[in-house]
Formats: structure tokens, C-alpha cells, sequence
């Protein structure tokens, strides 16, 4: 992501957005290369170390991630999603958003997914992110810094319905006093608060990075 900021926009910093696994990623990239966004926006996701606090004492939080521990078993989630044709997704899709119908749109991503390793190349995400033998191990010394102290201004917007809402105020100390961390609940929405109310959020995104 480093590299392709700096190609994308001539190594100047950026204004960054990110949503689910795009805001995990975002969050590593305030933590590690702060000096390539001047400001962020994060989506439906907290900071992934209150997330990590969060789950070790949770029972319900850890039913509302229960796919993250699923995915950590070799074989057998592969098995699940390609067996089910993909409805197995719509079951997650349905548990986050249970209010959002936007099948249309899930249906082209099962499909997606379902096309050539996108199902193995996903789940690698999952694994890489919670084992380190899945991990390139030239990359642990920046794997070290993705969770240092955000510096950069950053704002997180979870949707109301979303039980990760709960996090956000205990999320406060992973940000420095310079991050002016701010976070806001959306009426009306879920995990997928970008569609489920896009004009709400893209309003809030403008009106962030005009500051």
C-alpha cells in the first residue's frame, strides 16, 4: 500500500479511506507510514488492537467474529464456502447487515470469489493476520509497526446496528493527541454502512477531509 500510494500520487500523502479489511489495512499504514496520509476516515472497523482487547474477554464479540477463528482451520473453511456455493457468505453478509438486502451485490461477489483461488487467496488474509508462519518473515520488522501509535487526524464512522460500536470509545488510546480522534454512529445501518446509507457517508467523508 505504501508503494502504491506513493505511484498513484507522485509519493505525496494522501487522504485515505477504508472499510472492513480496508480500514485494517488503513489502520496498519497510520501505524507504520503516517507520513503518507494527512488525513483518514475509517469505516464499521475499530482500531484492530481494542479489537484484539476486546475479543479476549467477549463471549459475544467473539460470536460476532466467530468466521475469524473459523478461518484459522486448514481445509475446512474452503470446504464450508465452496460447498455451500457461496451461501455460506450470505449467511455473514445477512449476520452483519441483517436489515440491508443488496443480494445483487453479494451475489457478484461470491462469484468473484468463487472464480479461480479467490477463496484460498482470501482466507490467506485471515491467516496472515493471526499466524505468524503465514507471514513473509522479511516483512515482521514492519509487521512490528502496524499497530504503533496513530499520529495522523482520524475519524471512524460505525453504522448504529453495528455491535463494534461498542469498541470505539475504548479504541482512544491507540492515538496520539495530534490523531484528534473522533468517531460517529450512522442511524439506520450496520456493518456495511457504505451502502447502506452512501450519501450520509460520503457527505461525512467530505466534510472530514475539508477540516
Amino acid at each position: 500500500m505504501s508503494v502504491l500510494i506513493d505511484k498513484l500520487n507522485d509519493s505525496a500523502p494522501v487522504l485515505l479511506v477504508g472499510q472492513d479489511w480496508g480500514a485494517a489495512i488503513s489502520y496498519g499504514i497510520l501505524g507504520a507510514f503516517s507520513e503518507k496520509v494527512t488525513r483518514a476516515m475509517i469505516l464499521a472497523v475499530p482500531h484492530t488492537l481494542e479489537i484484539n482487547r476486546t475479543l479476549k474477554r467477549s463471549p459475544k464479540h467473539c460470536f460476532r467474529s466467530f468466521h475469524w477463528f473459523l478461518f484459522q482451520l486448514p481445509w475446512l473453511p474452503e470446504l464450508i464456502i465452496r460447498g455451500s456455493r457461496g451461501r455460506f457468505l450470505s449467511f455473514l453478509w445477512k449476520l452483519w447487515s441483517p436489515k440491508f438486502s443488496d443480494q445483487k451485490h453479494v451475489d457478484h461477489i461470491i462469484k468473484t470469489l468463487l472464480w479461480g483461488n479467490g477463496v484460498e487467496d482470501t482466507l490467506a488474509y485471515y491467516r496472515a493476520a493471526v499466524q505468524a508462519k503465514f507471514r513473509d518473515p522479511r516483512l515482521s520488522g514492519l509487521f512490528e509497526r502496524l499497530n504503533d501509535t496513530i499520529t495522523v487526524p482520524t475519524k471512524v464512522l460505525c453504522g448504529k446496528k453495528d455491535m463494534r460500536k461498542e469498541m470505539l470509545p475504548r479504541a482512544a488510546d491507540c492515538f496520539a493527541e495530534s490523531a484528534d480522534y473522533q468517531w460517529e454512529l450512522v442511524e439506520d445501518a450496520g456493518h456495511f454502512l457504505h451502502r447502506e446509507k452512501p450519501e450520509v457517508i460520503n457527505q461525512a467523508i467530505l466534510h472530514w477531509f475539508k477540516q
